[in-house]
């Protein structure tokens, strides 16, 4: 049973307990960023007015520069064995940790409570419930999935993962079958302050995976390179749309 269900929580994971590479944080990452709260963040370029072109390319750059913070935090993982936030201890102190703690943990639950009001309602639309009964679905599950801990979720996501790409790649025919028979789509429409907005928001939507990255990355051999603990996590999420 100790090895299905999570035993070490926020303390540091000692070296016989590592396993993994670097390769395995992929598909974690990319069914992390695979989920209605990006598809809903990558159209708000749209509902701002931009064309397709601009939308694309602020969604890479943003993805891009907000994946190197992310990338950083992820290093440290294998070399520490800690959690982010635990690790924050050592910036700001004991007690000094607490208010960013807080902070962290206010947007935690904004990112939580996000994420299940767009799966309720998506799964209370596909099962026919309502959607409370589909909150509280999803909630469990996702309560069931971290209760069981690391290797649960990593078994998990490579099947989704797969699944998500085939969705994408529906998705993405539907679109631009859509596309090809609407009258007029903008592809080009720009305007700089509308875009560095969007810009921004892709940023800090990599950059608020940077508390806890290295929650993941802590049970990776501490002889994973620097190199590979930084890059898969960044390159999962330029992906994501």
């Amino acid at each position: 049973m100790s090895d299905v269900v999570e035993q070490y929580t926020i303390r540091a994971i000692p070296d016989s307990q590592r396993h993994g590479t670097a390769r395995s944080l992929f598909p974690f990452w990319f069914t992390a960023n695979s989920s209605a709260f990006t598809v809903v963040l990558g159209a708000v370029g749209v509902e701002l007015g931009l064309g397709i072109v601009p939308c694309i390319i602020a969604i890479v750059l943003g993805g891009a520069v907000g994946g190197v913070f992310m990338a950083y935090h992820s290093a440290q993982g294998p070399k520490l064995g800690l959690t982010q936030l635990t690790q924050s201890r050592a910036q700001f102190g004991f007690f000094g940790a607490l208010l960013p703690n807080f902070v962290i943990w206010l947007i935690f639950l904004g990112y939580v409570v996000g994420e299940n009001v767009l799966a309720g309602d998506a799964f209370g639309g596909l099962a026919h419930i309502t959607y409370a009964e589909g909150v509280a679905v999803t909630a469990f599950v996702t309560w069931l999935v971290v209760f069981f801990g690391y290797r649960i979720m990593h078994d998990l996501n490579k099947v989704v993962a797969v699944l998500s790409l085939i969705f994408f790649v529906i998705l993405l025919v539907r679109l631009v079958q859509h596309a090809t028979g609407a009258a007029h789509v903008d592809v080009t429409s720009f305007s700089f302050p509308t875009w560095l907005l969007f810009f921004s928001v892709n940023v800090s939507g990599q950059v608020g995976w940077a508390p806890y990255v290295s929650d993941y990355s802590r049970y990776l051999p501490s002889t994973t390179s620097l190199r590979a603990s930084s890059g898969t996590p960044t390159a999962a999420a330029c992906c994501r749309r």
